[in-house]
């Protein structure tokens, strides 16, 4: 739980966060499920404002990275 609520806080600090592509990090979160950038945040933290958990997916990453200073890589099989 601590890991969820490190990679949260990364996310909910670095929210406007500028990347090389001139993107924000919060660009990157996608609202079609109805959740905006605080309620997926808690989310990640693992508060259970939806109604299912949430898996890692790019932003965590991003925030694991970050957070713990280590390279992450993936790959995967997926066209």
């Amino acid at each position: 739980r601590d890991v969820r609520r490190d990679l949260a806080g990364w996310l909910r600090r670095n929210a406007d966060l500028e990347l090389d592509n001139g993107a924000r990090v919060r660009d990157f979160h996608d609202t079609a499920d109805g959740c905006d950038w605080a309620s997926f945040c808690d989310n990640v933290a693992d508060e259970r404002c939806l109604r299912e958990p949430l898996w890692g997916n790019h932003l965590t990453l991003i925030a694991a990275a970050n957070v713990y200073q280590r390279p992450i890589r993936v790959w995967s099989t997926a066209p």
